[in-house]
C-alpha cells in the first residue's frame, strides 16, 4: 500500500522543492477539476465540432489572434512584478541600513493611489489618442515602473511607482477598449455575440500566465538577485509593443458624444450615491462586502512576503526565499479556489455558497494571524510553516472563487447603467481603508494588521449574512402578499357569486312582469283574490 506522510513533505533541506511539490499537488487538483471540461472541450473540437467553428465569423478569430497575442503578454509582465517587489524593495540600502517596513510600505502606497487618481487622466488618454496608443504608453510606463526598483535613489523609486501606477491604469483598460471598438468595426452584429467569449478565454488563463510568471520571476531572481525580474520585466513589454505595433489597426478614438457622456457620468456620481447607496439597502450591502474584501486582499499583498520570509528563515536558516515559487502556489490555489466553488454553487447554491467563502476567507485569515501572534523563533518553526501556509493558500483560493461570485452580485443588484459608478464609488473607501493601514504598518505591525483583515472580512461576512437573510424576508413578504392578493380574488370572485345568486329571484318578478296578463273575471274568487289554481303563467 502507497502511503503519504504529510509531515515528511515538509521535512525537506530546499524550501523551493517543498512548494514546488506543493504546486504539484495544487497542479494536479486544478488538472482533476478541469478535466471534464477539456474533454468536452476535445469532443467539441474535433468530427462534429467543425460546424460550431465554421459558424464562428472569420474576421472575430483573427481578431481574437491579435488580442490574445498581446494581452497574454501584458498580463505576464504585470504578474512578474507580484512575487518579488518586497524583497526587490528590502535588498535596498539607506544610510547603510535596509529599508524598513514603513518606507516599503509608502513606496506601494504611491503605486497603490496613484492607479485611481492617475485613472482619470488614463482614460482622457485613450480618449484623444486611441487604445493603441494608450496599450504601447501603457508599456512603456509600466516597463519604467518596474525599472525604477533596481535604483537605490528612493526619489527615483517613488516616482517610478507613480509612473507604474498610471501604466497599470492603461493597462487595465487600453487593451479591452481596442478590442470592443475593432469587434464592433468588423462585425457589429457578431461582436455582441463573441466579445464575451473572448474576454472569457482571456481570463480563464490568467491563473495559469501567474503561475508561469512567478517560476520565470524565479529564474531570473536566481540569476540576478531580486531585481531580476524586474530587470527582465522590459523585455516581455518591448514584445507585446513590437505584436502592438505588428498586428493591431488603430487608432479607435471615442467620438465627442462618448467624451460627454463620461463628463456627465462623472457629475452623475453624488445623484447615484443619493439615489442607489442611501434609498437601496442591498446596494449598500454588495458595496460593503466589495470594499472589505478587497480591502483585506490587498493589505495581504504586502504582509505575505515578510511573513512567509520569516516562517521560512525559522526552519531553513538563512536561506533565500523562494517568492516565485510561493506565488505560483498561490495563484494555482487561486484557480482550484475558482473551480471549486463552481462545483460547490451547482450543489448547495450561491447565496449560501457565497456565505461559505466570506467565512472560509475569515478563518483562514484567523489561523494566519493566530500563527503569526503566537510565534516562538526558538520554538517548532515547522508548525508555524505549515500553518501560515494552509491559511494563505486558502486564502487565495477564496479569492479565486470571490471575483466571479462579487460579479454575480452585481449583476443581481446593480442597475446596468450605473455599475461603472457604483464601482467607482466603492473604491474610494477602498482605497481609504488601504492607505491608513499601509501608512501605519510599521506601528500596526504584521500580527495587527493580519488581525485587522480578519476584522475586514468578518464585516464583509456578517453584510452577506444579512443580505441573504434580507433577500429570504423579501421572499416571505413577496408569497405572503400574493397569499393575500390570491385570497382577496378568491373572496371578491365569491361574493360576486352570491350577490348574483341572490339577484336572481329579484329579477324573475321582472320577467314575469314582461310576460303577464291580466286575470279573467272567472278567475277571480269571490273574495276578489285571484285563484291561483286556475291563473296560470305562460311560458
Amino acid at each position: 500500500m502507497i502511503s503519504f506522510d504529510i509531515t515528511g513533505l515538509w521535512s525537506v533541506e530546499d524550501p523551493d522543492a517543498l512548494f514546488q511539490s506543493v504546486l504539484f499537488f495544487l497542479g494536479s487538483a486544478a488538472f482533476a477539476f478541469q478535466l471534464p471540461d477539456l474533454t468536452q472541450w476535445a469532443l467539441r473540437w474535433t468530427g462534429k465540432s467543425n460546424k460550431r467553428k465554421r459558424s464562428r465569423p472569420v474576421s472575430i478569430d483573427k481578431l481574437e489572434t491579435k488580442f490574445l497575442s498581446v494581452f497574454w503578454l501584458l498580463r505576464t509582465s504585470f504578474w512578474m512584478s507580484g512575487p518579488y517587489f518586497y524583497s526587490a524593495c528590502a535588498s535596498k540600502m539607506q544610510n547603510g541600513n535596509p529599508l524598513s517596513v514603513s518606507t516599503i510600505s509608502q513606496i506601494a502606497l504611491v503605486g497603490y493611489i496613484s492607479t485611481p487618481i492617475l485613472g482619470p487622466l488614463a482614460g482622457d488618454f485613450l480618449s484623444r489618442k486611441g487604445p493603441k496608443v494608450g496599450s504601447i504608453i501603457a508599456a512603456i510606463f509600466y516597463g519604467i515602473g518596474g525599472l525604477s526598483l533596481c535604483s537605490n535613489s528612493l526619489p527615483i523609486m517613488f516616482l517610478g511607482r507613480a509612473f507604474g501606477g498610471f501604466g497599470s491604469s492603461l493597462m487595465s483598460s487600453a487593451p479591452e477598449a481596442w478590442l470592443v471598438a475593432e469587434a464592433k468595426r468588423k462585425d457589429k452584429d457578431a461582436s455582441v455575440v463573441w466579445l464575451r467569449a473572448i474576454f472569457g478565454r482571456a481570463f480563464q488563463f490568467d491563473p495559469i500566465l501567474a503561475i508561469l510568471a512567478g517560476k520565470l520571476a524565479g529564474v531570473f531572481a536566481s540569476y540576478r538577485g531580486p531585481t531580476g525580474p524586474f530587470e527582465a520585466q522590459p523585455l516581455i513589454l518591448g514584445a507585446a509593443i513590437g505584436m502592438i505595433l505588428l498586428l493591431w489597426n488603430g487608432p479607435s478614438i471615442q467620438n465627442d458624444t462618448e467624451t460627454t457622456k463620461q463628463e456627465k457620468d462623472r457629475e452623475t456620481l453624488k445623484s447615484v450615491f443619493k439615489s442607489e447607496v442611501m434609498t437601496n439597502s442591498n446596494v449598500f450591502l454588495v458595496g460593503c462586502i466589495q470594499m472589505l474584501f478587497e480591502s483585506a486582499m490587498n493589505i495581504f499583498v504586502l504582509l505575505w512576503p515578510p511573513t512567509m520570509n520569516a516562517a521560512i528563515k525559522a526552519v531553513y536558516g538563512e536561506t533565500k526565499t523562494p517568492f516565485g515559487s510561493i506565488f505560483s502556489c498561490m495563484m494555482c490555489s487561486c484557480l482550484v479556489g475558482g473551480l471549486f466553488f463552481g462545483e460547490v454553487s451547482r450543489v448547495f447554491g450561491f447565496n449560501v455558497s457565497m456565505i461559505s467563502l466570506m467565512l472560509c476567507a475569515t478563518l483562514s485569515m484567523c489561523l494566519a494571524a493566530y500563527s503569526v501572534a503566537t510565534f516562538d523563533p526558538e520554538g517548532n518553526g515547522t508548525q508555524h510553516l505549515i500553518q501560515l501556509t494552509t491559511a494563505f493558500l486558502i486564502f487565495e483560493g477564496c479569492v479565486g472563487a470571490y471575483f466571479p461570485s462579487i460579479g454575480i452580485l452585481r449583476c443581481n443588484h446593480y442597475g446596468n447603467g450605473n455599475l461603472q459608478l457604483l464601482l467607482t464609488l466603492f473604491q474610494f473607501p477602498t482605497n481609504a481603508i488601504v492607505a491608513v493601514v499601509f501608512v501605519c504598518l510599521q506601528s500596526l505591525g504584521n500580527t495587527r494588521a493580519l488581525f485587522l483583515t480578519c476584522a475586514l472580512l468578518g464585516l464583509g461576512t456578517l453584510s452577506m449574512l444579512i443580505l441573504r437573510f434580507d433577500k429570504d424576508k423579501r421572499k416571505r413578504k413577496q408569497a405572503v402578499d400574493k397569499l393575500k392578493a390570491a385570497v382577496k380574488t378568491t373572496m371578491h370572485s365569491f361574493n360576486s357569486d352570491a350577490e348574483k345568486a341572490k339577484g336572481e329571484p329579484e329579477a324573475r318578478p321582472m320577467h314575469r312582469k314582461r310576460h303577464s296578463r291580466r286575470p279573467s273575471l272567472h278567475e277571480i274568487g269571490q273574495d276578489g283574490l285571484v285563484n291561483r289554481a286556475s291563473f296560470t303563467m305562460p311560458l
